[in-house]
């Protein structure tokens, strides 16, 4: 017998790196599921009720917005035809880190964030290409952000991934991303001691 799907409208969503993090910045990705708009508006909504931001759904229901989380978890309304609908954003984490990945100008800059509470924590950021790792870099700083720099047409070709661990060796956030085509690995580091680089 065939699976019944349902035709409610909902909504998922996906916190760059892997999770929220209360006090940290974060970027948002949605996905809205059974929707009939092609362009809906997006507004989110501090724990009380405060408008903190508005946006739109790019294409197929997708979409982004930054939000930074506190100890209880914010809502985004959206506009669905003649209907509102509510949903709850993620709880974040007490503590954590928060990786962010931008293309600007020929680079992948990687933002680093984590909590005052784990400043000494020493980091570790892997690229892998595949299952293989492709490249490596130590975060000693006792800082709250670190920023990583990689030349786009020095990394690999298509799908490769970020991993963040700690000094434990559990993985704290995670992401993929997509390079056009070329080679081998080159990492300009702000905010590290030379002692490091």
């Amino acid at each position: 017998r065939p699976e019944e799907k349902s035709n409610k409208f909902y909504m998922q969503f996906f916190p760059e790196g892997g999770h929220l993090v209360q006090g940290i910045q974060a970027k948002v990705a949605f996905k809205a599921f059974n929707q009939t708009d092609s362009l809906m508006e997006i507004s989110i909504y501090s724990p009380v009720g405060e408008l903190l931001g508005q946006t739109t759904t790019v294409h197929d229901g997708m979409g982004s917005f930054i939000y930074t989380p506190t100890d209880k978890p914010g809502t985004v309304k959206v506009k669905h035809g003649k209907k509102e609908h509510s949903f709850t954003l993620p709880e974040a984490l007490p503590t954590g880190h928060v990786m962010r990945a931008i293309h600007r100008d020929g680079q992948l800059n990687v933002q680093i964030n984590k909590s005052n509470s784990l400043l000494e924590d020493t980091l570790g950021l892997f690229v892998f290409a595949g299952n293989a790792p492709y490249a490596f870099k130590e975060l000693t700083d006792n800082v709250p952000s670190q920023l990583v720099r990689f030349k786009t047409k020095d990394l690999p070709a298509g799908v490769s991934r970020l991993t963040l661990i700690n000094k434990q060796g559990e993985i704290v956030a995670e992401r993929l991303f997509f390079v056009s085509p070329n080679s081998s690995a080159q990492i300009a580091v702000e905010g590290l001691k030379k002692a490091y680089s």
